[in-house]
């Protein structure tokens, strides 16, 4: 009897430790560790093409790229990718499909695509010795970041140029955050008509420590735009003279002012607020009549459309 006492006695002294080392390791009032995924995407440049009434299929074209994305979660998941153009999941999932329908491996995969999945695959870079474009995505345990560029190479003849990057952190303290930035440089439409020095579009999510909502904040910002030689500012309302206030020109008929300049040349331009959180992007119509035919062709560029995101899906 005296022996299952003495054994009775030293488990409950065991219990008595592991309740003060447990309350000496969470104290009271301590908040509970966070449930937590960051997401970063920045794309560069989006291109459709389309001819309505001329073919059943109207769109005839849809890309854009670079692509830079990123994601990392408090689960342990933290990947990257950076792509030119970006053919989709399923573009980039095609050739493993293919190898498990055939029962054999399938010698060929997306070329222009770099991508990171930590702790397989920490790193990878794609780069064109001639710096035409550059493809890199790393992974760790706390974060990723991803960079893209694509476009005439640094030193070379000046040109039109794209890069992209990603960027996803969790710190220690239970903050988080989340960047993504595009830069379009050198931009020339309707032979020279239209031109624009850079589009710079950034969207940055942070989550502090102590708070239980992400704050957000994008910007786009168009720099050294000018129609006919002649300085513009663009918003969504069409191009407005730089220094002129708020007079806009793009309701003025075809052939008066500047408007009249783009109208001529088959350009329109303005932003645009994007409806999936990207805030806004710059678009740029072309129309033109397709040879041989009454059909009206239309060439539409997006640039810009970084977003970033926190999800705080509660408590670990």
């Amino acid at each position: 009897m005296s022996g299952l006492r003495a054994r009775r006695g030293r488990v409950l002294a065991a219990i008595s430790l592991a309740a003060i080392s447990l309350s000496v390791a969470a104290p009271a009032g301590a908040a509970p560790a966070r449930s937590l995924g960051v997401k970063a995407v920045a794309e560069g440049v989006r291109v459709t093409y389309t001819v309505p009434e001329f073919l059943v299929a109207q769109e005839l074209m849809d890309g854009g790229g670079p692509v830079s994305q990123t994601f990392t979660d408090t689960a342990g998941r933290s990947v990257a990718f950076a792509s030119l153009p970006y053919p989709g999941e399923n573009g980039i999932a095609a050739p493993g499909i293919l190898a498990v329908l055939l029962g054999r491996p399938v010698p060929f995969a997306y070329p222009l695509y770099a991508n990171a999945d930590y702790p397989v695959s920490p790193e990878s870079q794609i780069k064109d010795p001639s710096g035409v474009y550059d493809l890199q995505a790393k992974a760790g345990a706390a974060g990723a970041d991803s960079s893209a560029a694509f476009g005439a190479p640094a030193g070379g003849p000046p040109g039109s140029r794209t890069r992209t990057s990603a960027l996803t952190a969790l710190a220690d303290d239970g903050s988080a955050r989340a960047s993504a930035e595009s830069v379009n440089t050198a931009l020339s439409f309707g032979d020279g008509v239209l031109t624009i020095a850079s589009v710079t579009s950034r969207s940055v999510t942070v989550l502090a420590a102590d708070d239980h909502a992400p704050k957000t904040v994008t910007e786009l910002l168009i720099q050294g735009a000018t129609v006919g030689g002649q300085a513009v500012t663009i918003g969504p309302d069409g191009i407005h003279p730089a220094g002129a206030g708020s007079v806009p020109l793009a309701g003025s008929p075809a052939g008066a002012g500047l408007a009249g300049v783009l109208a001529a040349a088959g350009l329109s331009v303005r932003t645009v607020s994007s409806a999936d959180g990207a805030g806004d992007v710059l678009v740029v119509t072309s129309t033109h009549p397709l040879p041989g035919s009454g059909a009206q062709g239309t060439l539409v560029w997006r640039f810009g459309g970084a977003r970033t995101a926190i999800d705080a899906g509660g408590q670990a």
